[in-house]
């Protein structure tokens, strides 16, 4: 295979680059960098998507049988429309199809074959409208030695036609979806991004191609216009049709062409007329009562040698709503039907889908009339997955989509008579159709009269299909396929429905995959008028899908495109503002907020969800905090991919109470599913049992190469022999405790949770989700390679994902080659190491860094941690598995708490939680399997400013003991004392240490045990307090505590910042 990078600075040479390649397959690279650029049409200038800084994007040129790789980076999702994509519809691109878009700063190779297709295909960003400026041509040359079967062309030229919008294209769909009403049309049309000399400002935005008298040329034309089809026509000059959508046509002359947005069509046209100037020229058709954007784009052909003063000729093009020439050219298309091009035709089918297109209006309260316009196909308006269709499908998992989209309309009606206005409502759903593999399948589009009938350009990926037949009217299942033709019909991927009549399609279910189907107008496709079919897999891995794990693009929520997310760095003293946008809830974990519980996070408990669209400022200071910290999503279980480091430096001049290190690395620990992690929780919500647990742990977003696929998905750190290194680890595990080791090195511990501890050596760490430990490391040994490594700790006899995620700490001038050396961590039940590791936390308690432990304690709690069961008609076993502090399950409300508390809001909550458990037992004795059932409620406990407060929590063996680390948001406060058992009131607080308990804002209560914390209640506002294992705070464990007003406006609850999300 001969190898070949076609760099993208010379794809204007492409043809002259063919006429040289050879016979034998070659490997073309491509990279796409999606960016920003400024480009400026109709007198308006404006930022917009590109691919490379172009409009329209690079070209894509190939060989039939050659193999392409793509490389794409930053947010973008794409579709290679057209390409058949056999067995592989990892390649094929739409968004939340059959991946999950590229997120910013990530990339994905597209990678693919070109199999028995040549012709004129184009690309196209594949979520929402940013194909209104993402798209461009790919052409497949026929294999070396192969003439084209027509008159050999003396020159090509690609057409792509398209639409501008003055305005933000995105804001202009944005608006309408608000409003629900179609949003504002384009400004102009464009041929190769330019409108053209009709438009103001547009004299240099004109496409120009020069020609020869006598030549021949072959224009390959697109329609990547977002919402309308076109007529296409060239002055004083006739076109040959050769080829549609990359399929070789009977050749047949017209003076103009028809071509919808999606396809594509190949015409010849001889420079046989007087020397000149022509237009050639693009207008929307539409035959319906449907305000389309009528203006003309034109380019100019113009025959060498004649000056550009000359003013070019316009053609004459068929009117607007010309329907008879529209039905009159699309019946002129025939495929070949030779026998090295045959018309692979099903004439038996196995499977008849009558398919209607529908408009429709569905209840929208926000919107403009309370209505939204919707579209559907046998009235089913499809709702977009938030998982890819492929990948749930792959991976088999549920709760995605359902199989059952209906293979006719629910009920029969005059599909095409008089205009239907009422009772247009839709059901809505993800439900797509599955397919038997190598079944043939017929599909009859119906256009409906709901509202109104109009045209509508259908789009199926993976493959071609056969147009047997059309008509206006009903179709007539007895009379029409009569009239079908089965001899050469055209073969394509896009056609076009007529206003107010069908066409009928037929192809072979020989591509196993998940495969979109859809109306080309984005308009109707963003209003619901989509599926997919689910074509199976045949007998043997030949006839399956095919899967690499670099193809598969995940579907993770995350920030600017990382995971983890970005740091944040400031000093002791600064002040921070973090403007978030999009639907999610930011904990700023560990930072104590002072009366500012507005920029604490947790969603329903200091303000409401940002929603999509909307953001939020996170305004505070930093004040007499300095460390690692943390911030994450604090909304269901988004926090498995939404979470980031928070680094405070001391301020400036102030050093480490601890050696100075050389470099400081943050490593956050996490976890990762496979599966989509909101739809993992949803399924073990809907059972009423624990969600699948993880599938790897990562350290810095990153697995390591004992797993598969994870070579590249591994954290490295370079160190010099001799250094010392800080490293700020931080566990942002949802639900597991971690050991944490570097092999052959031992760690100091100087910090945790942002509090400077006494130092002290350890060859291994435990740390709880939600804590973060700094500690001191010296590349002291033998230059090499040494994993880091992480893996649970559990001591009670639950299941938790046990294996182990590794990162490499490399010495400089170590080649990869050498295989890492892992640590030996502490056992999964080590209990001993961590009831010893935790005793050695203590507070430096020097005059610059006190410990001001609470010596007299105003108000004690102890709060009882069970399991429980409550019932659950609709759960897999009637029952839901719940959890509790003092045997109250928390309620999320539906109102924050401190918006209701601020604002007076009554009956969001009670103020009744209460001081300790409602009937004392013995906590830690045998296990209690039997009335297990919890009480609910939004109870919360009200606590007097300034006091002193000490919460004793106790761990109990209903259904089973186990450790759960407690975080208490606004605060910090002192582990005065730890045990295994049951608390004793009259011997345990004689053992506390009251002079130098570690300072956190997180603690693990040990298995089968107890915590006491102390803290001073001198933060007013309202603070949740909950159990970090995220399974069980979605279970109920938790609460919060209104911390009530000082004397004086400098002890009381900040207003709130006027931009605070409203529930």
């Amino acid at each position: 295979m001969a190898a070949r990078t076609c760099l993208l600075g010379v794809l204007a040479f492409g043809f002259l680059c063919f006429i040289c390649l050879p016979a034998e397959a070659a490997l073309k690279k491509y990279q796409f960098d999606v960016k920003v650029s400024n480009v400026s049409r109709l007198c308006h200038a404006k930022q917009m998507v590109t691919v490379n800084g172009g409009f329209p994007g690079p070209t894509i040129y190939a060989r039939e049988g050659d193999r392409v790789q793509i490389n794409v980076t930053n947010y973008a999702q794409y579709n290679l429309h057209g390409l058949k994509q056999y067995r592989n519809g990892w390649a094929d691109g739409p968004a939340y199809i059959t991946q999950c878009p590229i997120q910013t700063g990530n990339s994905y190779v597209y990678d693919f074959n070109v199999t028995g297709q040549r012709g004129t295909l184009w690309w196209h960003a594949h979520i929402l409208w940013l194909r209104a400026t993402v798209y461009g041509a790919i052409v497949i040359m026929p294999q070396g030695g192969t003439p084209f079967p027509f008159p050999q062309p003396d020159r090509e030229e690609v057409l792509v036609l398209g639409e501008w919008w003055n305005a933000d294209v995105e804001q202009v769909e944005k608006q309408g979806n608000a409003l629900g009403l179609p949003p504002n049309m384009s400004d102009a049309h464009t041929i190769n991004g330019k409108p053209g000399p009709l438009f103001p400002c547009s004299e240099k935005h004109t496409f120009a191609m020069e020609v020869e008298k006598g030549k021949t040329y072959l224009l390959r034309i697109i329609n990547a216009a977002l919402n309308d089809e076109l007529f296409f026509a060239l002055a004083n000059h006739t076109f040959t049709v050769v080829e549609i959508d990359a399929v070789y046509t009977k050749p047949f002359t017209t003076d103009a062409i028809l071509i919808a947005p999606g396809q594509t069509t190949n015409v010849l046209v001889r420079a046989n007329r007087v020397p000149g100037r022509y237009f050639m020229a693009a207008r929307a058709f539409m035959d319906a009562p449907i305000s389309v954007d009528n203006k003309t784009a034109t380019a100019i052909f113009q025959y060498k040698g004649i000056p550009e003063t000359v003013i070019p000729k316009l053609p004459t093009l068929p009117a607007q709503n010309d329907s008879d020439f529209a039905l009159s050219y699309n019946s002129k298309l025939k495929s070949l039907n030779t026998p090295k091009y045959p018309a692979n035709v099903p004439l038996n089918v196995d499977r008849h889908l009558l398919l209607t297109v529908g408009l429709g209006i569905n209840p929208c309260p926000t919107c403009l009339n309370g209505t939204r316009l919707t579209a559907s196909l046998n009235n089913i308006s499809f709702i977009m997955p938030q998982t890819a269709l492929l990948q749930s499908h792959y991976f088999n998992i549920k709760g995605v989509y359902t199989p059952d989209f209906p293979d006719k309309p629910p009920t029969p009606f005059n599909f095409t008579g008089a205009p239907l206005t009422a009772n247009l409502r839709t059901n809505v759903g993800t439900r797509i159709s599955k397919i038997a593999f190598n079944s043939t399948v017929e599909i009859v589009i119906q256009d409906t009269n709901l509202l109104s009938v109009e045209s509508h350009p259908f789009h199926l990926h993976g493959y071609n299909f056969f147009v047997v037949g059309t008509g206006i009217g009903n179709f007539d299942l007895k009379k029409d396929p009569a009239k079908y033709n089965l001899i050469d019909p055209i073969e394509r991927n896009t056609v076009g429905v007529p206003t107010g009549g069908w066409t009928a399609i037929r192809f072979r279910a020989d591509n196993p995959g998940v495969w979109f189907f859809h109306c080309h107008l984005e308009l109707h496709t963003g209003w619901g008028l989509k599926t997919a079919f689910l074509v199976e897999n045949g007998a043997g891995s030949d006839y399956s899908e095919i899967v690499k794990c670099e193809q598969i693009v995940q579907c993770k929520t995350n920030v600017n495109g990382g995971f983890p997310g970005p740091t944040i760095y400031a000093r002791e003293g600064d002040r921070v503002q973090i403007n978030v946008t999009n639907y999610v809830q930011y904990n700023l974990h560990g930072l104590k907020q002072y009366r500012n519980g507005w920029a604490d996070g947790p969603a329903y408990i200091t303000q409401c969800p940002i929603q999509t669209g909307n953001s939020y400022v996170y305004d505070f200071n930093v004040t007499g905090q300095r460390g690692t910290l943390w911030w994450h999503a604090h909304i269901l279980w988004l926090r498995a991919t939404v979470y980031g480091a928070i680094v405070i430096m001391p301020q400036k001049g102030t050093p480490f109470p601890f050696p100075q290190p050389d470099r400081e690395e943050v490593l956050v620990l996490g976890e990762w599913w496979n599966a989509d992690v909101e739809a993992v929780e949803k399924q073990g919500n809907a059972l009423g049992i624990p969600p699948n647990m993880s599938d790897a742990h990562t350290i810095n977003g990153k697995p390591g190469p004992l797993f598969p696929c994870s070579e590249k998905h591994t954290f490295a750190m370079e160190v010099e022999k001799g250094k010392t290194y800080l490293l700020r680890i931080v566990n942002a595990a949802l639900n597991d405790e971690l050991f944490f080791a570097l092999a052959n090195h031992t760690f100091t511990v100087v910090e945790i949770d942002a509090v400077y501890t006494k130092p002290f050596t350890t060859d291994a760490i435990l740390i709880a989700p939600g804590q973060t430990t700094n500690v001191l490391v010296r590349a002291n040994r033998v230059p090499g390679r040494y994993f880091m490594a992480a893996r649970a700790f559990m001591d009670a006899p639950i299941s938790v994902d046990n294996k182990t995620a590794t990162a490499i700490f490399q010495y400089k001038g170590i080649p990869e080659t050498v295989i890492p050396k892992l640590p030996t961590l502490p056992a999964q039940n080590d209990s001993d190491f961590a009831l010893s590791y935790n005793f050695k936390l203590k507070s430096l308690n020097t005059p610059k860094y006190p410990a001001n432990v609470p010596l007299n304690v105003d108000r004690h709690l102890l709060f009882t941690v069970g399991l429980g069961i409550n019932p659950c008609p609709t759960c897999l076993n009637g029952t839901r598995l719940t959890a509790s502090l003092n045997n109250i399950s928390f309620i999320m409300p539906q109102t924050a708490l401190l918006q209701s508390h601020y604002f007076n809001i009554k009956g969001v909550y009670t103020p009744d939680f209460p001081d300790k458990p409602p009937t004392p037992f013995n906590f830690t004795g045998a296990p209690l399997t039997a009335n297990l059932r919890t009480n609910v409620g939004t109870r919360i406990s009200k606590i007097a400013f300034n006091s002193t407060v000490e919460i004793v929590i106790q761990d109990t063996n209903l259904l089973s003991v186990e450790s759960h680390p407690f975080h208490l948001h606004g605060y910090n406060f002192f582990v005065v004392g730890t045990g295994v058992g049951n608390f004793d009131p009259k011997k345990d607080p004689a053992k506390y240490n009251l002079i130098d308990p570690i300072e956190r804002n997180t603690v693990g209560v040990p298995t089968g045990g107890w915590t006491a914390i102390r803290f001073r209640a001198d933060n007013p506002g309202v603070w949740f307090f909950h159990c970090h294992l995220e399974l069980h705070t979605g279970w109920g464990l938790k609460t919060a505590f209104l911390v009530e007003d000082g004397p004086g406006s400098d002890h009381n609850v900040l207003p709130p910042p006027k931009d605070l999300p409203t529930c």
